[in-house]
C-alpha cells in the first residue's frame, strides 16, 4: 500500500532522490535540454551579429548545424552503448563524460570578430570636426 496516500511522499522522494541513476539521468536530459534550447534560441541570432550574416542565412547555418549534430550524437551514442556492452553505471559514467565536453565546446561561443565600422556609431562621419546641423530641417 506504498504511494496510495500523500503521507507517503516524503519517504518516495527520499527514495527516488538516492537513486543515482534517476538522479545523474535527470541531470544529463536537464543539461542537454538547456544546451538545445539555448543554442536553438540564440544560435541564429549570434551568428548574425558576430559574422555578418543576414537573419535568414543565420537561421539556415543554425540548423544545419544542430540537426546533425542531434542525429549523430543519438546514432554514435546508441552505437557506442551497444558496442562497449555497458552495464547502467557504465552508460551513465559515459552520459556525464559527453555532457561535459559538450559543455566544453561551449567555449567556442567566446570566439568573436571585429566590429564592422558604421558611421556614427562605431566612427565618426567624413570629417572629424563635429559639425552642428546648419538649419532646423536637419534637427
Amino acid at each position: 500500500d506504498f504511494g496510495k496516500s500523500w503521507k507517503d511522499f516524503p519517504s518516495a522522494l527520499k527514495l527516488l532522490l538516492r537513486n543515482p541513476t534517476l538522479v545523474f539521468l535527470c541531470l544529463a536530459g536537464a543539461s542537454e535540454s538547456f544546451l538545445v534550447g539555448a543554442f536553438s534560441t540564440f544560435g541564429p541570432k549570434y551568428v548574425e551579429n558576430q559574422y555578418n550574416q543576414s537573419p535568414g542565412l543565420a537561421a539556415i547555418l543554425s540548423g544545419a548545424a544542430i540537426l546533425p549534430g542531434a542525429a549523430l550524437g543519438s546514432i554514435i551514442g546508441g552505437i557506442l552503448m551497444k558496442k562497449l556492452k555497458l552495464a547502467c553505471r557504465g552508460m551513465l559514467k559515459l552520459c556525464m563524460v559527453f555532457v561535459v565536453c559538450a559543455m566544453a565546446c561551449l567555449l567556442v561561443f567566446l570566439l568573436r570578430c571585429p566590429n564592422i565600422t558604421f558611421s556614427g556609431v562605431t566612427q565618426t562621419y567624413g570629417n572629424s570636426s563635429a559639425e552642428k546641423p546648419s538649419a532646423e530641417a536637419n534637427l
